[in-house]
């Protein structure tokens, strides 16, 4: 009973209460908002733009919001629990003076955006009187690889990386993309120039594509050597190549060139040649446990001829050669042969210096330019497969007068077991000849596979005697599987098949690139590529 009482006294006081509450609640609709983002997938190249126009439908006022882009990330571990624990939304700065518009560079900074692979992005609004928090629906952001052709060029003091996109620098035939030339592809990502004149660019291709510590490239000056990641963004500095620092000349480092045989990649540091193992693991070539480690200085050139390892020491002026599986940190590099039936001369006491070594003319030859001390220039040809060794100095040719303009050339190419492609850009114009059976023939200026003068597409000329020739390279990258051309394995479908040549003419560089006809040497097929360009000193491929 006293239970009974106790529930109907509550019930009374309740209903009082209520009969004395005067309804004075005021019920308010709050605005609501909408945000969409109008693309379901944004495909990035890395270090390009990303652009977002949200639509957003609301009426809360403008000054009571609060724009935060953010993107959906997760820390690189090797724990996946742990790295699934700390996935989330990261708010992105965003480089648009409108915060609802989004404007953001995908550069690969470990931090938000570690790889080439796919992310989840979207608008959160805050009103920030109430914190209530509003979102869009989220949209992919797939950052890949820009493909194309990189050009170093420079205004006398400070260079940049271009890039042409076109279809012969992809890396697979049957690619149509749109035609892009930008001059300042790696100042307009970095907020800078290179400080020097350029020498040289350089691509690792990586088996695992995404990798940022495997897929690089470098670029070097006359002053710097930067190491360059995926997407054009400045990483490191040359130092960071050599594993632990582990190079003699490290905080005083003269970068000098790198070059990928196909099995290694060795760095060239004033005069010293390191290759490296596994993935910045570096070791030098020569050992300095040999006495006569310390006479060598080694030119960057490094060039590999039927298993066998051919270098150039400018010390000594003469070439220098191992077997492949000599090369290690006990490695020991004895003098090039001396020929007994080509014309009597010693490949190690060449009495001139190295102006340019690669593989070319018959198979499994390597050919060089030399310039003696008069400066006076000839070519040598090395037949590396020959059994006798003394016979793999092959040839000798100090008689170039056939070969207009040799003297003054600017740069020579030489294709990989083809006779006829042997090429050399003197000053204003672009040369072709044929080195067989210890002869020099056929040198005719550059042409058409016809014999007609080189043209475009549309039957424009292509003539070089009103400009400077500054450039002249055969594209013939290595795959990172260690095949390269000795298995015969190319990862690029117009190995050996591209010519580009690099022009300059009223403060303006150009690019032409020449598909060549392998058989002849002579062209198919030219294409130009005008932008604001300075000094072409290189090109490569940049294949992501």
């Amino acid at each position: 009973m006293r239970t009974k009482n106790i529930l109907i006294g509550i019930i009374a006081l309740f209903m009082a209460s209520c009969y004395e509450d005067k309804g004075n609640y005021d019920y308010i609709d709050l605005p609501d908002m909408t945000i969409k983002l109008p693309v379901a997938q944004y495909n990035i190249p890395a270090g390009s733009k990303l652009i977002i126009e949200p639509e957003i439908v609301t009426t809360l006022p403008e000054n009571e919001l609060d724009y935060r882009w953010e993107i959906y990330s997760q820390f690189e571990e090797e724990d996946v629990v742990y790295s699934e624990l700390f996935a989330q939304f990261h708010t992105l700065n965003n480089e648009s003076s409108d915060p609802k518009r989004l404007e953001y560079t995908c550069v690969i900074d470990g931090q938000y955006i570690q790889k080439l692979t796919s992310y989840r992005i979207r608008l959160h609004v805050v009103h920030t009187p109430t914190q209530r928090d509003f979102y869009s629906n989220q949209s992919t952001l797939a950052v890949g690889g820009k493909a194309g052709l990189m050009v170093i060029h420079d205004n006398g003091s400070t260079s940049d990386i271009g890039l042409v996109v076109a279809s012969e620098f992809m890396r697979t035939a049957g690619q149509t993309p749109e035609v892009e030339v930008t001059a300042d592809f790696y100042s307009s990502i970095n907020g800078a120039r290179l400080q020097g004149k350029g020498v040289m660019l350089y691509h690792a291709n990586p088996v695992v594509e995404t990798e940022l510590r495997r897929t690089y490239f470098v670029a070097i000056t006359d002053q710097v050597g930067e190491f360059v990641a995926i997407d054009f963004a400045k990483y490191q500095d040359w130092d960071f190549l050599f594993y632990g620092g582990l190079h003699k000349r490290k905080g005083n480092s003269k970068p000098e060139g790198i070059v990928y045989t196909g099995m290694q990649k060795c760095y060239f540091d004033g005069g010293e040649v390191y290759v490296q193992s596994g993935d910045f693991a570096t070791f030098p070539v020569i050992s300095e446990k040999y006495a006569t480690y310390s006479k060598f200085d080694v030119a960057p050139f490094f060039v590999f001829g039927n298993y066998k390892l051919w270098l150039f020491d400018r010390k000594a002026r003469g070439f220098l050669s191992t077997l492949i599986g000599m090369v290690s940190d006990n490695s020991v590099f004895g003098p090039a042969p001396v020929n007994t039936s080509g014309g009597l001369f010693n490949l190690y006491d060449m009495q001139a210096d190295l102006l340019w070594m690669d593989n070319g003319g018959a198979a499994s030859h390597i050919l060089a330019v030399m310039q003696k001390d008069d400066k006076e220039r000839f070519l040598v040809e090395i037949n590396a497969a020959d059994a006798v060794v003394a016979n793999q100095a092959y040839a000798r040719y100090d008689d170039v007068s056939m070969l207009p303009g040799f003297n003054q050339a600017v740069a020579y190419a030489f294709g990989y077991d083809q006779v006829n492609m042997c090429y050399y850009a003197a000053p204003n114009q672009v040369y072709r000849y044929t080195v067989f059976n210890r002869a020099i023939s056929g040198v005719e200026p550059l042409c058409m596979t016809d014999g007609s003068p080189l043209k475009l597409d549309d039957g424009t000329p292509v003539d070089f005697s009103s400009t400077e020739v500054t450039c002249c390279r055969l594209l013939k990258p290595f795959d990172t599987l260690g095949l390269g051309t000795i298995l015969g394995v190319a990862n690029y479908f117009n190995y050996n098949k591209l010519l580009v040549v690099g022009t300059f003419s009223g403060g303006k560089g150009t690019v032409y690139s020449m598909a060549i006809d392998q058989m002849t040497g002579r062209v198919t097929k030219v294409n130009k590529y005008e932008g604001n360009f300075g000094y072409i000193r290189d090109v490569n491929i940049k294949f992501m």
